[in-house]
């Protein structure tokens, strides 16, 4: 239980080549031969008995290493279903408390943010109409006035892209529409590189649309942020083994082991403060994994980054396999 199916098969093979090495060079013993007497017949019988036991010795032996060796890949392969399983539980624990956060303060905040902002326009205005143009008290007024609707923005995209991974409906549509929805709001279409065959373009799909573009946007939107200003972005598409691939190459720095091993976790950016929440890699990659897909980030530094997205697609459907029974997006 304990060798692997290689070393299973080694020893197998040894002992049936040390057990038929017995018949080449034994020592008979004496007694057995006076029993048997020295009747050919009985000498037959007794070389055919041998064979006997050396042909079942063999057939017993392969069938119990094969009958061991399919329960231990069995156990493996359930121990290994029962991981990702508890992964994904964990995953989606996160993502809910994490909607729970988010919603809660929206709530809590919404009052006091929406107090600074009504008490901040009515300082500007009184201070305009008592004091005239006081430009440096003004221009703090509406900074602070900015700066409450970006914190209202903030926990409102908390919540709402939170949410969104956490349950949507199905919908319908080709690769190609998806590809075209990922990209269409981008500012920065033209640095894209697109490589979409037609045939992969044409292929259907039924899945939650809005979550899946939303996270492929995040990662070209990301390959651009890591760009020099004019560097291009290419987005390979491709089909391969029952595979739906998007492969995201930047031309950015890229990043060292230590950030590599970081990125994805919640709350984890490499950008300036005030630009990103660091929940967006780990959102994007907790839908493609509730899609029963993978996501992989390569980078170096220096060399750029990579990210490739493998969704599974069905052989005879268009649902995508690990969201098939769940109609309301629910896992």
């Amino acid at each position: 239980v304990l060798l692997g199916a290689r070393w299973a098969v080694a020893v197998l093979t040894v002992a049936a080549l040390s057990y038929a090495g017995l018949f080449l060079g034994h020592a008979p013993l004496p007694a057995l031969d006076q029993d048997l007497g020295d009747s050919v017949h009985a000498a037959f019988v007794s070389r055919l008995r041998l064979r006997g036991l050396y042909v079942a010795f063999i057939v017993s032996s392969a069938v119990v290493v094969s009958f061991v060796t399919r329960v231990k890949a069995e156990l493996s392969r359930r121990e290994r279903d029962l991981i990702d399983e508890r992964n994904r539980q964990a995953s989606s624990e996160k993502i809910e408390a994490l909607v729970t956060l988010a919603a809660g303060a929206a709530h809590e905040l919404a009052t006091p943010l929406s107090t600074i902002a009504v008490v901040a326009g009515e300082l500007e205005s009184e201070l305009v109409e008592r004091h005239g143009q006081d430009d440096e008290v003004l221009e703090d007024l509406r900074l602070l006035r900015r700066e409450v609707v970006r914190c209202r923005d903030i926990l409102d995209q908390m919540a709402g892209r939170a949410g969104e991974t956490a349950g949507e409906g199905f919908e319908r549509c080709t690769v190609g529409e998806l590809l075209e929805r990922v990209i269409e709001p981008l500012h920065e279409r033209g640095r894209l590189y697109l490589a979409c065959p037609s045939g992969v373009a044409e292929r259907p799909l039924r899945a939650p649309i809005r979550a899946l573009k939303r996270a492929l946007r995040g990662l070209v939107k990301n390959a651009l942020e890591a760009s020099e200003p004019y560097g291009k972005v290419s987005v390979v598409v491709s089909e391969r083994n029952g595979f739906l691939g998007f492969d995201i190459t930047d031309s950015g720095p890229g990043m060292d082991q230590d950030v590599l091993a970081r990125a994805g976790n919640p709350f984890f950016t490499t950008k300036a403060p005030g630009q990103g929440m660091g929940l967006g890699l780990y959102l994007t990659r907790s839908v493609i994994e509730r899609l029963g897909g993978s996501l992989e980030i390569e980078s170096e530094l220096g060399r750029g980054t990579k990210a490739q997205v493998r969704l599974p697609l069905p052989s005879d459907g268009e649902t995508i396999p690990a969201m098939e029974e769940n109609h309301d997006g629910r896992q």
